[in-house]
């Protein structure tokens, strides 16, 4: 996490593409292992298969390569929307926030609280969601009663 955000705030919030591979050349051992290069130099199909495969491995819990990739996707535009710097909203925003930290993303969640307040014409509600960003929608529990919020509040996306 703090490699990726140091090259992000060297890189004017971006990733260059060939990071990876240069932090390969710079490091023996990762230069010499064939396996790694084999990985690097693969599709993105069959890197998303061996994510699926590593992930069922570790966890016992089978994942699609097909849903990690569409999930990867999600994230790339997170990432670019954040980085977006609106003057201002003119408008509500009704900001569904989870209630447990995530410690793996880069915005702290009072600073972007903060943000959409300070830019937003119209109303500004927070409404607290159990769960993290995840588990707000994966809990069976946590995800109708997001449904019902959403619902009874008529919020648009």
């Amino acid at each position: 996490m703090e490699f990726i955000t140091e090259v992000r705030k060297r890189n004017n919030g971006n990733i260059p593409q060939n990071t990876f591979f240069n932090i390969i050349e710079k490091d023996t051992k990762m230069k010499n292992n064939s396996g790694l290069w084999e990985f690097v130099n693969s599709t993105k199909e069959k890197r998303f298969e061996a994510y699926a495969k590593a992930i069922e491995k570790k966890t016992c819990i089978n994942v699609s390569a097909e849903l990690l990739e569409a999930t990867f996707e999600i994230y790339q535009h997170g990432f670019k929307g954040a980085n977006v710097e609106l003057p201002f909203y003119s408008g509500d925003i009704c900001y569904l926030s989870a209630c447990e930290e995530q410690k793996y993303f880069f915005a702290d969640k009072n600073q972007n609280l903060e943000m959409w307040n300070d830019i937003c014409l119209g109303e500004f509600e927070v409404i607290n969601v159990p769960g993290n960003h995840v588990t707000c929608i994966h809990s069976e529990e946590n995800a109708t009663l997001l449904a019902q919020i959403i619902i009874e509040r008529n919020i648009r996306g």
